[in-house]
C-alpha cells in the first residue's frame, strides 16, 4: 500500500465555532465513536513544549498496530486535541495540516484509520469552549457526523482529556503508561488502559 500524502487525505476546513477542523470521510459516522487524543496518545508528546513541525513528530511504539485493532472495531475515530502553540504562534496552520495529513497517511498504511481530527487552537486565557477540559470539541464532532456521544469512548493521556468526555457525556479511558496528571488533578479515578491495543481488546469484549 503506498503511503497516502497529505493532499489525498483531506486538508483543514475553515474554522467552526475556532475550531479547526480536518474531515477525512464523507459518510455519516453513526454510532458511538472512539475519540482520541493525539499529544501522549498518538505521539510523544513534548513536555512544557509543543510540536511545532513534522521533525518533531515521533509515533508513540503503540500507535500503529493499535489504531490497527481500533479499527477493526468498526466504529469511527476521531482525533481531539488542544493546539494552543497555534494561538501562541509557535505552530503554523499549514505545519499543523501538513503533520496531520503525514500521521494520518502512516496510519493508513498500517492498516489504521481515522476519521477526522479536530484540533482546539486557542490559548489557556482565551476562554474558549473547545479547549479541554471543556467539551465543544466533542459536541462539534457530533453535530458534523451525527456520532452517539453517550456510545463513545475518548482515549486520553491526562485528566483534563477525561474531564472533556465526561462533561460530553463520553466514556473516559486513559492510557496508563503514558498518563500524564494535571496540575489540578481531582480524586476521581478514571478507568485506565495500558495502551492503545488493550483499549481496542476492552471494547471489543463490551
Amino acid at each position: 500500500m503506498s503511503r497516502p500524502t497529505p493532499s489525498s487525505v483531506g486538508s483543514l476546513t475553515p474554522q467552526v465555532n475556532g475550531i479547526l477542523r480536518f474531515p477525512l470521510t464523507s459518510r455519516p459516522l453513526q454510532g458511538g465513536a472512539v475519540f482520541l487524543d493525539r499529544d501522549g496518545v498518538i505521539n510523544r508528546r513534548i513536555q512544557d513544549g509543543y510540536v511545532t513541525r513534522l521533525s518533531e513528530f515521533e509515533f508513540l511504539p503503540d500507535t500503529i498496530p493499535g489504531v490497527r485493532a481500533l479499527a477493526g472495531l468498526g466504529r469511527p475515530i476521531i482525533v481531539v486535541s488542544n493546539q494552543a502553540g497555534v494561538a501562541k504562534g509557535l505552530v503554523k496552520q499549514r505545519s499543523l495540516e501538513q503533520m496531520t495529513g503525514w500521521f494520518v497517511g502512516e496510519i493508513v498504511a498500517g492498516g489504521g484509520r481515522i476519521d477526522a481530527v479536530y484540533y482546539c487552537p486557542h490559548a489557556p486565557a482565551d476562554d474558549c469552549t473547545c479547549r479541554k477540559p471543556k467539551p465543544g470539541l466533542f459536541l462539534q464532532a457530533a453535530n458534523d457526523f451525527g456520532v452517539d456521544l453517550r456510545q463513545s469512548v475518548m482515549i486520553g493521556d491526562t485528566v483534563s482529556d477525561a474531564e472533556a468526555a465526561t462533561a460530553a457525556g463520553v466514556r473516559p479511558l486513559l492510557v496508563e503508561h503514558y498518563l500524564t496528571a494535571a496540575p489540578d488533578t481531582s480524586a476521581r479515578t478514571y478507568e485506565t488502559v495500558a495502551d492503545l491495543r488493550a483499549a481496542a481488546a476492552l471494547l471489543k469484549q463490551a
